[in-house]
């Protein structure tokens, strides 16, 4: 989990899951298949696609080296920011 505490605020990474359900149809991959090739289970990548979670380090580095490879990171994930009140 990505947590960066700035002048009160968190970063959090998100899979930006539209562009990547789309990239996902276009390549003919389904979860199962990306879950298997990442080595995670099916129910925690719906986890990640729905937001409920967000992707560490290796989770990240396997979406950009193994599935997406060559798309731009800020077009597989997308930040969010916070500030103290609304965590």
């Amino acid at each position: 989990m990505v947590q960066v505490r700035d002048k009160g605020g968190i970063l959090r990474v998100l899979i930006n899951s539209s562009h990547a359900r789309i990239m996902l149809t276009v390549r003919n991959k389904s979860h199962k298949e990306v879950a298997e090739a990442m080595g995670i289970s099916p129910e925690h990548f719906s986890r990640l696609m729905n937001g409920k979670c967000q992707p560490g380090p290796e989770i990240r580095k396997a979406l950009t080296t193994k599935i997406f490879v060559g798309v731009p990171w800020d077009k597989i994930f997308i930040m969010e920011t916070t500030t103290a009140g609304e965590v």
